[in-house]
This record gives structure tokens, sequence and C-alpha cells, in this order.
């Protein structure tokens, strides 16, 4: 697992210490939840969606929440060994951080975590293949300046040699910056630099409907306005087949479909956060439109199927895109483009780096 290797790299204290623990120790039972949410149960929910951005980037990595994972542990596992936590105290001390950690540093360190990773002139070789997708371009770390430091959750004043040269220099993206990245066509002319952005500063609330599809692989940056229209309508369309297909079920594979996801899904949906306006009420026709999509997901990827967690990645994509088709499509972008569906083993890592 690479967020095991990494923090022996960049929080040796914490690995050793969890090496002296026993073996499900070094499984990392407390991050699983992290990654198999997507952070979404870690932070409120406008911070987990700032992290779900600068993943989605994909700027110098398609792995940036293993650094967030690495991230968390620098700031906030201090404790863990000055008081040498047991395995299951461990456990309690990071699910007991949720909805007080803060998204800024987490994210600033990732960054700074990521950017040592990628001017490091020697890695370890189980981390060999994740480094050579981390484009090191002419980057490197400059002569006499140590790999490591030591961080601080109060004031985090990284020394500019461990950070991007982009740091804090990027903003959210706003609606008058989006529509400069727009050409007269509809296409988005510079996708780096706009990645890039979204990486360091996030996106503008307001623009997460029109911005998420791209960054969700539901729709390409290189798409005119009428050739998106174009592919949304066959969406549409390939979407009302699937809910067909749901619709005519019958005998043993009706009866196991119930059984297996039907029944989780419909109890999953009614704990869904009434806090939110968008599903705030008895009989919000929301619910419904997300019980759809969770439905029609399983029947689409009957190998994944539905796991409990997902209602909570769906919520937040539906009450931002409001359109059902976009929002299924862009979560089988989510769940396909990421490594969220399931904590990965090293077998796993490395066949998605092939």
């Amino acid at each position: 697992m690479y967020v095991r290797e990494l923090l022996r790299v960049f929080a040796p204290q914490f690995y050793a210490h969890l090496k002296t623990l026993d073996e499900d120790a070094l499984e990392l039972l407390f991050c699983h939840r992290w990654i198999l949410l997507c952070f979404k149960r870690e932070f409120v929910e406008a911070d987990a969606l700032r992290i779900w951005e600068a993943c989605w980037a994909q700027y110098d990595t398609t792995y940036f929440h293993i650094f967030i994972c690495v991230a968390i542990v620098k700031l906030y596992g201090a404790d863990v060994v000055e008081r040498r936590l047991a395995a299951d105290d461990i456990l309690l001390h990071f699910s007991n951080l949720a909805m007080h950690m803060s998204c800024s540093l987490v994210l600033k360190m990732a960054r700074s975590l990521l950017f040592q990773f990628k001017s490091k002139m020697r890695i370890p070789c189980t981390l060999h293949s994740l480094h050579q997708i981390c484009d090191r371009s002419s980057r490197r770390q400059p002569e006499g300046v140590p790999l490591s430091f030591d961080f601080s959750v109060s004031s985090l004043n990284l020394p500019p040699q461990i950070c991007y040269a982009d740091e804090n220099k990027h903003g959210v993206v706003t609606p008058d910056m989006w529509n400069l990245y727009v050409n007269e066509d509809g296409c988005i002319e510079d996708d780096v630099l706009l990645r890039k952005q979204i990486f360091f500063g996030g996106i503008d609330p307001s623009l997460r409907a029109a911005i998420w599809p791209f960054l969700l692989h539901y729709m390409s940056f290189k798409l005119t306005h009428q050739e998106r229209l174009e592919i949304r309508h066959k969406k549409e369309a390939a979407y009302a087949e699937i809910t067909v297909k749901r619709s005519q079920m019958k005998g043993d594979i009706k009866e196991t479909f119930w059984r297996q996801v039907q029944t989780i899904i419909d109890k999953d949906v009614v704990r869904t956060d009434r806090c939110n306006p968008f599903f705030r009420g008895e009989s919000n026709p929301n619910l419904q439109i997300m019980r759809n999509i969770l439905l029609n997901y399983a029947v689409y990827n009957p190998i994944v199927g539905y796991m409990q967690g997902m209602s909570d990645l769906v919520a937040p994509l539906l009450s931002e895109i409001k359109h059902e088709a976009d929002t299924f499509w862009c979560f089988v972008g989510l769940m396909h483009a990421t490594i969220f569906i399931s904590s990965p083993t090293d077998e796993d890592m490395e066949m998605q780096l092939v």
C-alpha cells in the first residue's frame, strides 16, 4: 500500500511506532474510511468538496488522495507517537478528529509532500512506480536542503524549498476567470492551466455544475458547446435504457437484486443529511432521484454493485449538478477514474499504474 510506504518516508517516527504494534497496525485501518468515502466524513462538506476538486484536478499526479492521507498523519499524528497509542486507540484518535481538522492546512501539507516526493533523487523501490507517474519535470530539490522538516499544526510555515512555486499564487476559479478559459466555440483551450488553478485554489461553488463534468471525465475539455450537447442527449438516452433494464428484471434476478442491493440503498438514502436544503423535508423528491441513480449504477456496474457509503458520494454531486442523468454519469466517472472504490492493495495500484 503506497500510503504505508509514504509514511515510512515522510513520517518515520509514526511508521516506526506502527511497527512496534501487531501486524494489523500496518494495515492502516484508521485511513480506510478516508479513502473509501473520499474524506467525506472527516471534513465539513464544503471542505470535503474542496479536497475532491484538488484530487480531481489530477495536477502532477492521479493519486493526490494518498498524499492527503499522509498529510493528515503528519499534522495530527504526533500524539499517537508521544502517547504510544495501541492500534485500537489510533483508530479512536483519528475518528475523534473528524470535523475538527483544517482543510487548508491538510491541502497545503499534501501539496508540499507531493512536491518533495517529485523532487527526491532517491526513493524506495516500493515507490518507484508511483514516482514515475508523478511528473518530475525540471524541478529538483536544491543542494544542501534537507528533505524532511518538522511541521506544526498551529503554524504551518513551510520553507519555500519544499513547496511549489505556485503555492499561495492561485485563487478560486471565479465565473469571470472561467469565461476566460472557454473560447467562443465552448472549448477549454488550456485545461492544464485550469486544473492547476483548481489544484491550488479551488472552484467557486456556483461553477461546480459547469466544471465538475470535465473533471469527472463525463465531458472532454476539447469539445465544443454543440458537441457536448449532442453527447449529453446520447448519455440521457443511455441512462433511460439502464432504467428500463432495471424495471424489466424478473424472477430470481429481481429477487436477488432486491435483497442484495435495493434494501441496502433504501436504508442508506433515508439517512441522507437533511441539513442540506436540497434534501430537506419528508417525501423530498430529490431523495428518490438519488435512489434511482444508485440503483441504476448497480445495474450499470454489477461487479461493483452498491456498497454502503456510496450515497455519501452521490449526494453532493446531485445537490450541485441538479440533473439526474448528468449526476449519474459524473458518478460513473468518479467511481471509474479514481481509486476510492476500495482501499487498494499494492497489486491493485500497480495494475492502475501500467
